[in-house]
């Protein structure tokens, strides 16, 4: 009789706990239990629970738990992480402080040159622009001022030699460590440039009847893409002979990483060639970009010219989009731009370097 009293009690509290509707059922099989009491068993009644629900509240708050336990985490790490950062910066301030004086006349050197490419290439571009308002003057300077400041930079630093690499040869250090190895690459790049401004310079002070305005963005476009060929060949050497010292590997590592550089390297001039070749065939092709109107077309066009602003000089009435211009004018347009002046319909291919700059970034590799 224990037993079974015991046993309708933890059901009974169960079921409350569980579904109300099965009451009466419950309070039933609980007297019929003391009933039956004699013949020994016990009662055993089903009652049915909410399990589904009670996991699914226990796993999300497990989850919002270990959401909250995670982004704890992060937040310490990143505090730990800002710690670190504030304590090494002074180390980092004084170690490139220490670098900068004892670079100093290198460094100081590399803005120089970095300052007069920028201003210089900047002015060739304007003049190029200006067509028969140019200034000869300017023109010569930039001219001049590129090999005096090529011979000033060789004349300071005779004793490395620097000159050799513009013949493909290794300057003369005792030993090239990282810091001269990008220096000495630095250098040279900026010479080639001043070489092609200079370049440059020559095919802007020749006169219109020797050249015209209308084609001259080709010999800009030849000038400077065999300017970033030759500009890919003196850091081979150089980058070769970093590479290839052995002093604190195995040799065979050292050749090996020589392999690869050069491997890359020749990918590049490849590409680099077919460039080359590009141009120089543009050099003898003539771009028609439009037929020459007829008077009508012209009664509707107006009298002058939408760039120039003045009366037609050979005009050309462009094939996709019927806008007219003066040959010359559209010609020099179309050496800065691809779209038409006026609708900005596609009509040329890629311009970039007809209008007389120089690529400024460094070919350090």
């Amino acid at each position: 009789m224990a037993t079974e009293q015991s046993t309708a009690s933890r059901n009974f509290s169960g079921y409350v706990r569980g579904v109300m509707p099965t009451v009466d059922s419950t309070l039933h099989a609980l007297n019929h239990g003391h009933q039956h009491g004699a013949t020994g068993g016990d009662v055993i009644i089903d009652i049915p629970g909410n399990t589904a629900q009670d996991e699914n509240e226990n796993t999300g708050g497990g989850t919002q738990n270990g959401g909250i336990g995670n982004a704890t985490a992060s937040l310490a790490d990143l505090r730990i992480a800002g710690t670190w950062v504030e304590k090494i910066i002074p180390f980092v301030i004084v170690v490139l402080l220490k670098t900068l004086v004892d670079h100093r006349l290198g460094l100081i050197v590399l803005i120089g040159m970095f300052g007069t490419f920028l201003h210089f290439n900047g002015s060739l571009k304007r003049q190029v622009a200006l067509k028969e308002k140019r200034n000869f003057f300017t023109l010569l300077v930039t001219m001049t001022f590129m090999p005096l400041n090529m011979l000033f930079i060789y004349y300071v630093f005779t004793e490395h030699q620097l000159q050799n690499c513009l013949i493909l040869m290794k300057p003369n250090f005792d030993q090239i460590d990282i810091w001269n190895l990008f220096w000495i690459v630095g250098i040279t790049d900026f010479i080639i440039k001043f070489i092609t401004i200079a370049a440059k310079c020559l095919v802007t002070l020749l006169p219109k009847s020797w050249l015209g305005y209308k084609v001259r963005g080709k010999y800009y476009l030849f000038i400077e893409q065999c300017s970033q060929f030759y500009r890919l060949l003196p850091p081979v050497p150089v980058w070769c002979s970093y590479l290839s010292d052995d002093t604190y590997s195995h040799w065979i590592l050292t050749y090996c990483l020589v392999f690869i550089y050069l491997i890359a390297k020749a990918r590049t001039v490849f590409d680099r060639t077919l460039d080359v070749r590009k141009a120089w065939k543009n050099l003898f092709s003539d771009v028609q970009y439009g037929d020459i109107p007829n008077k009508e077309e012209m009664l509707a066009a107006g009298s002058s010219c939408p760039i120039c602003q003045e009366d037609y000089d050979d005009p050309i009435m462009l094939h996709s989009c019927k806008h007219i211009f003066c040959e010359e004018c559209v010609s020099i347009w179309f050496d800065r731009e691809r779209t038409c002046p006026m609708c900005r319909a596609k009509i040329a291919d890629d311009p970039s370097w007809k209008d007389g700059s120089t690529a400024a970034y460094l070919q350090f590799f």
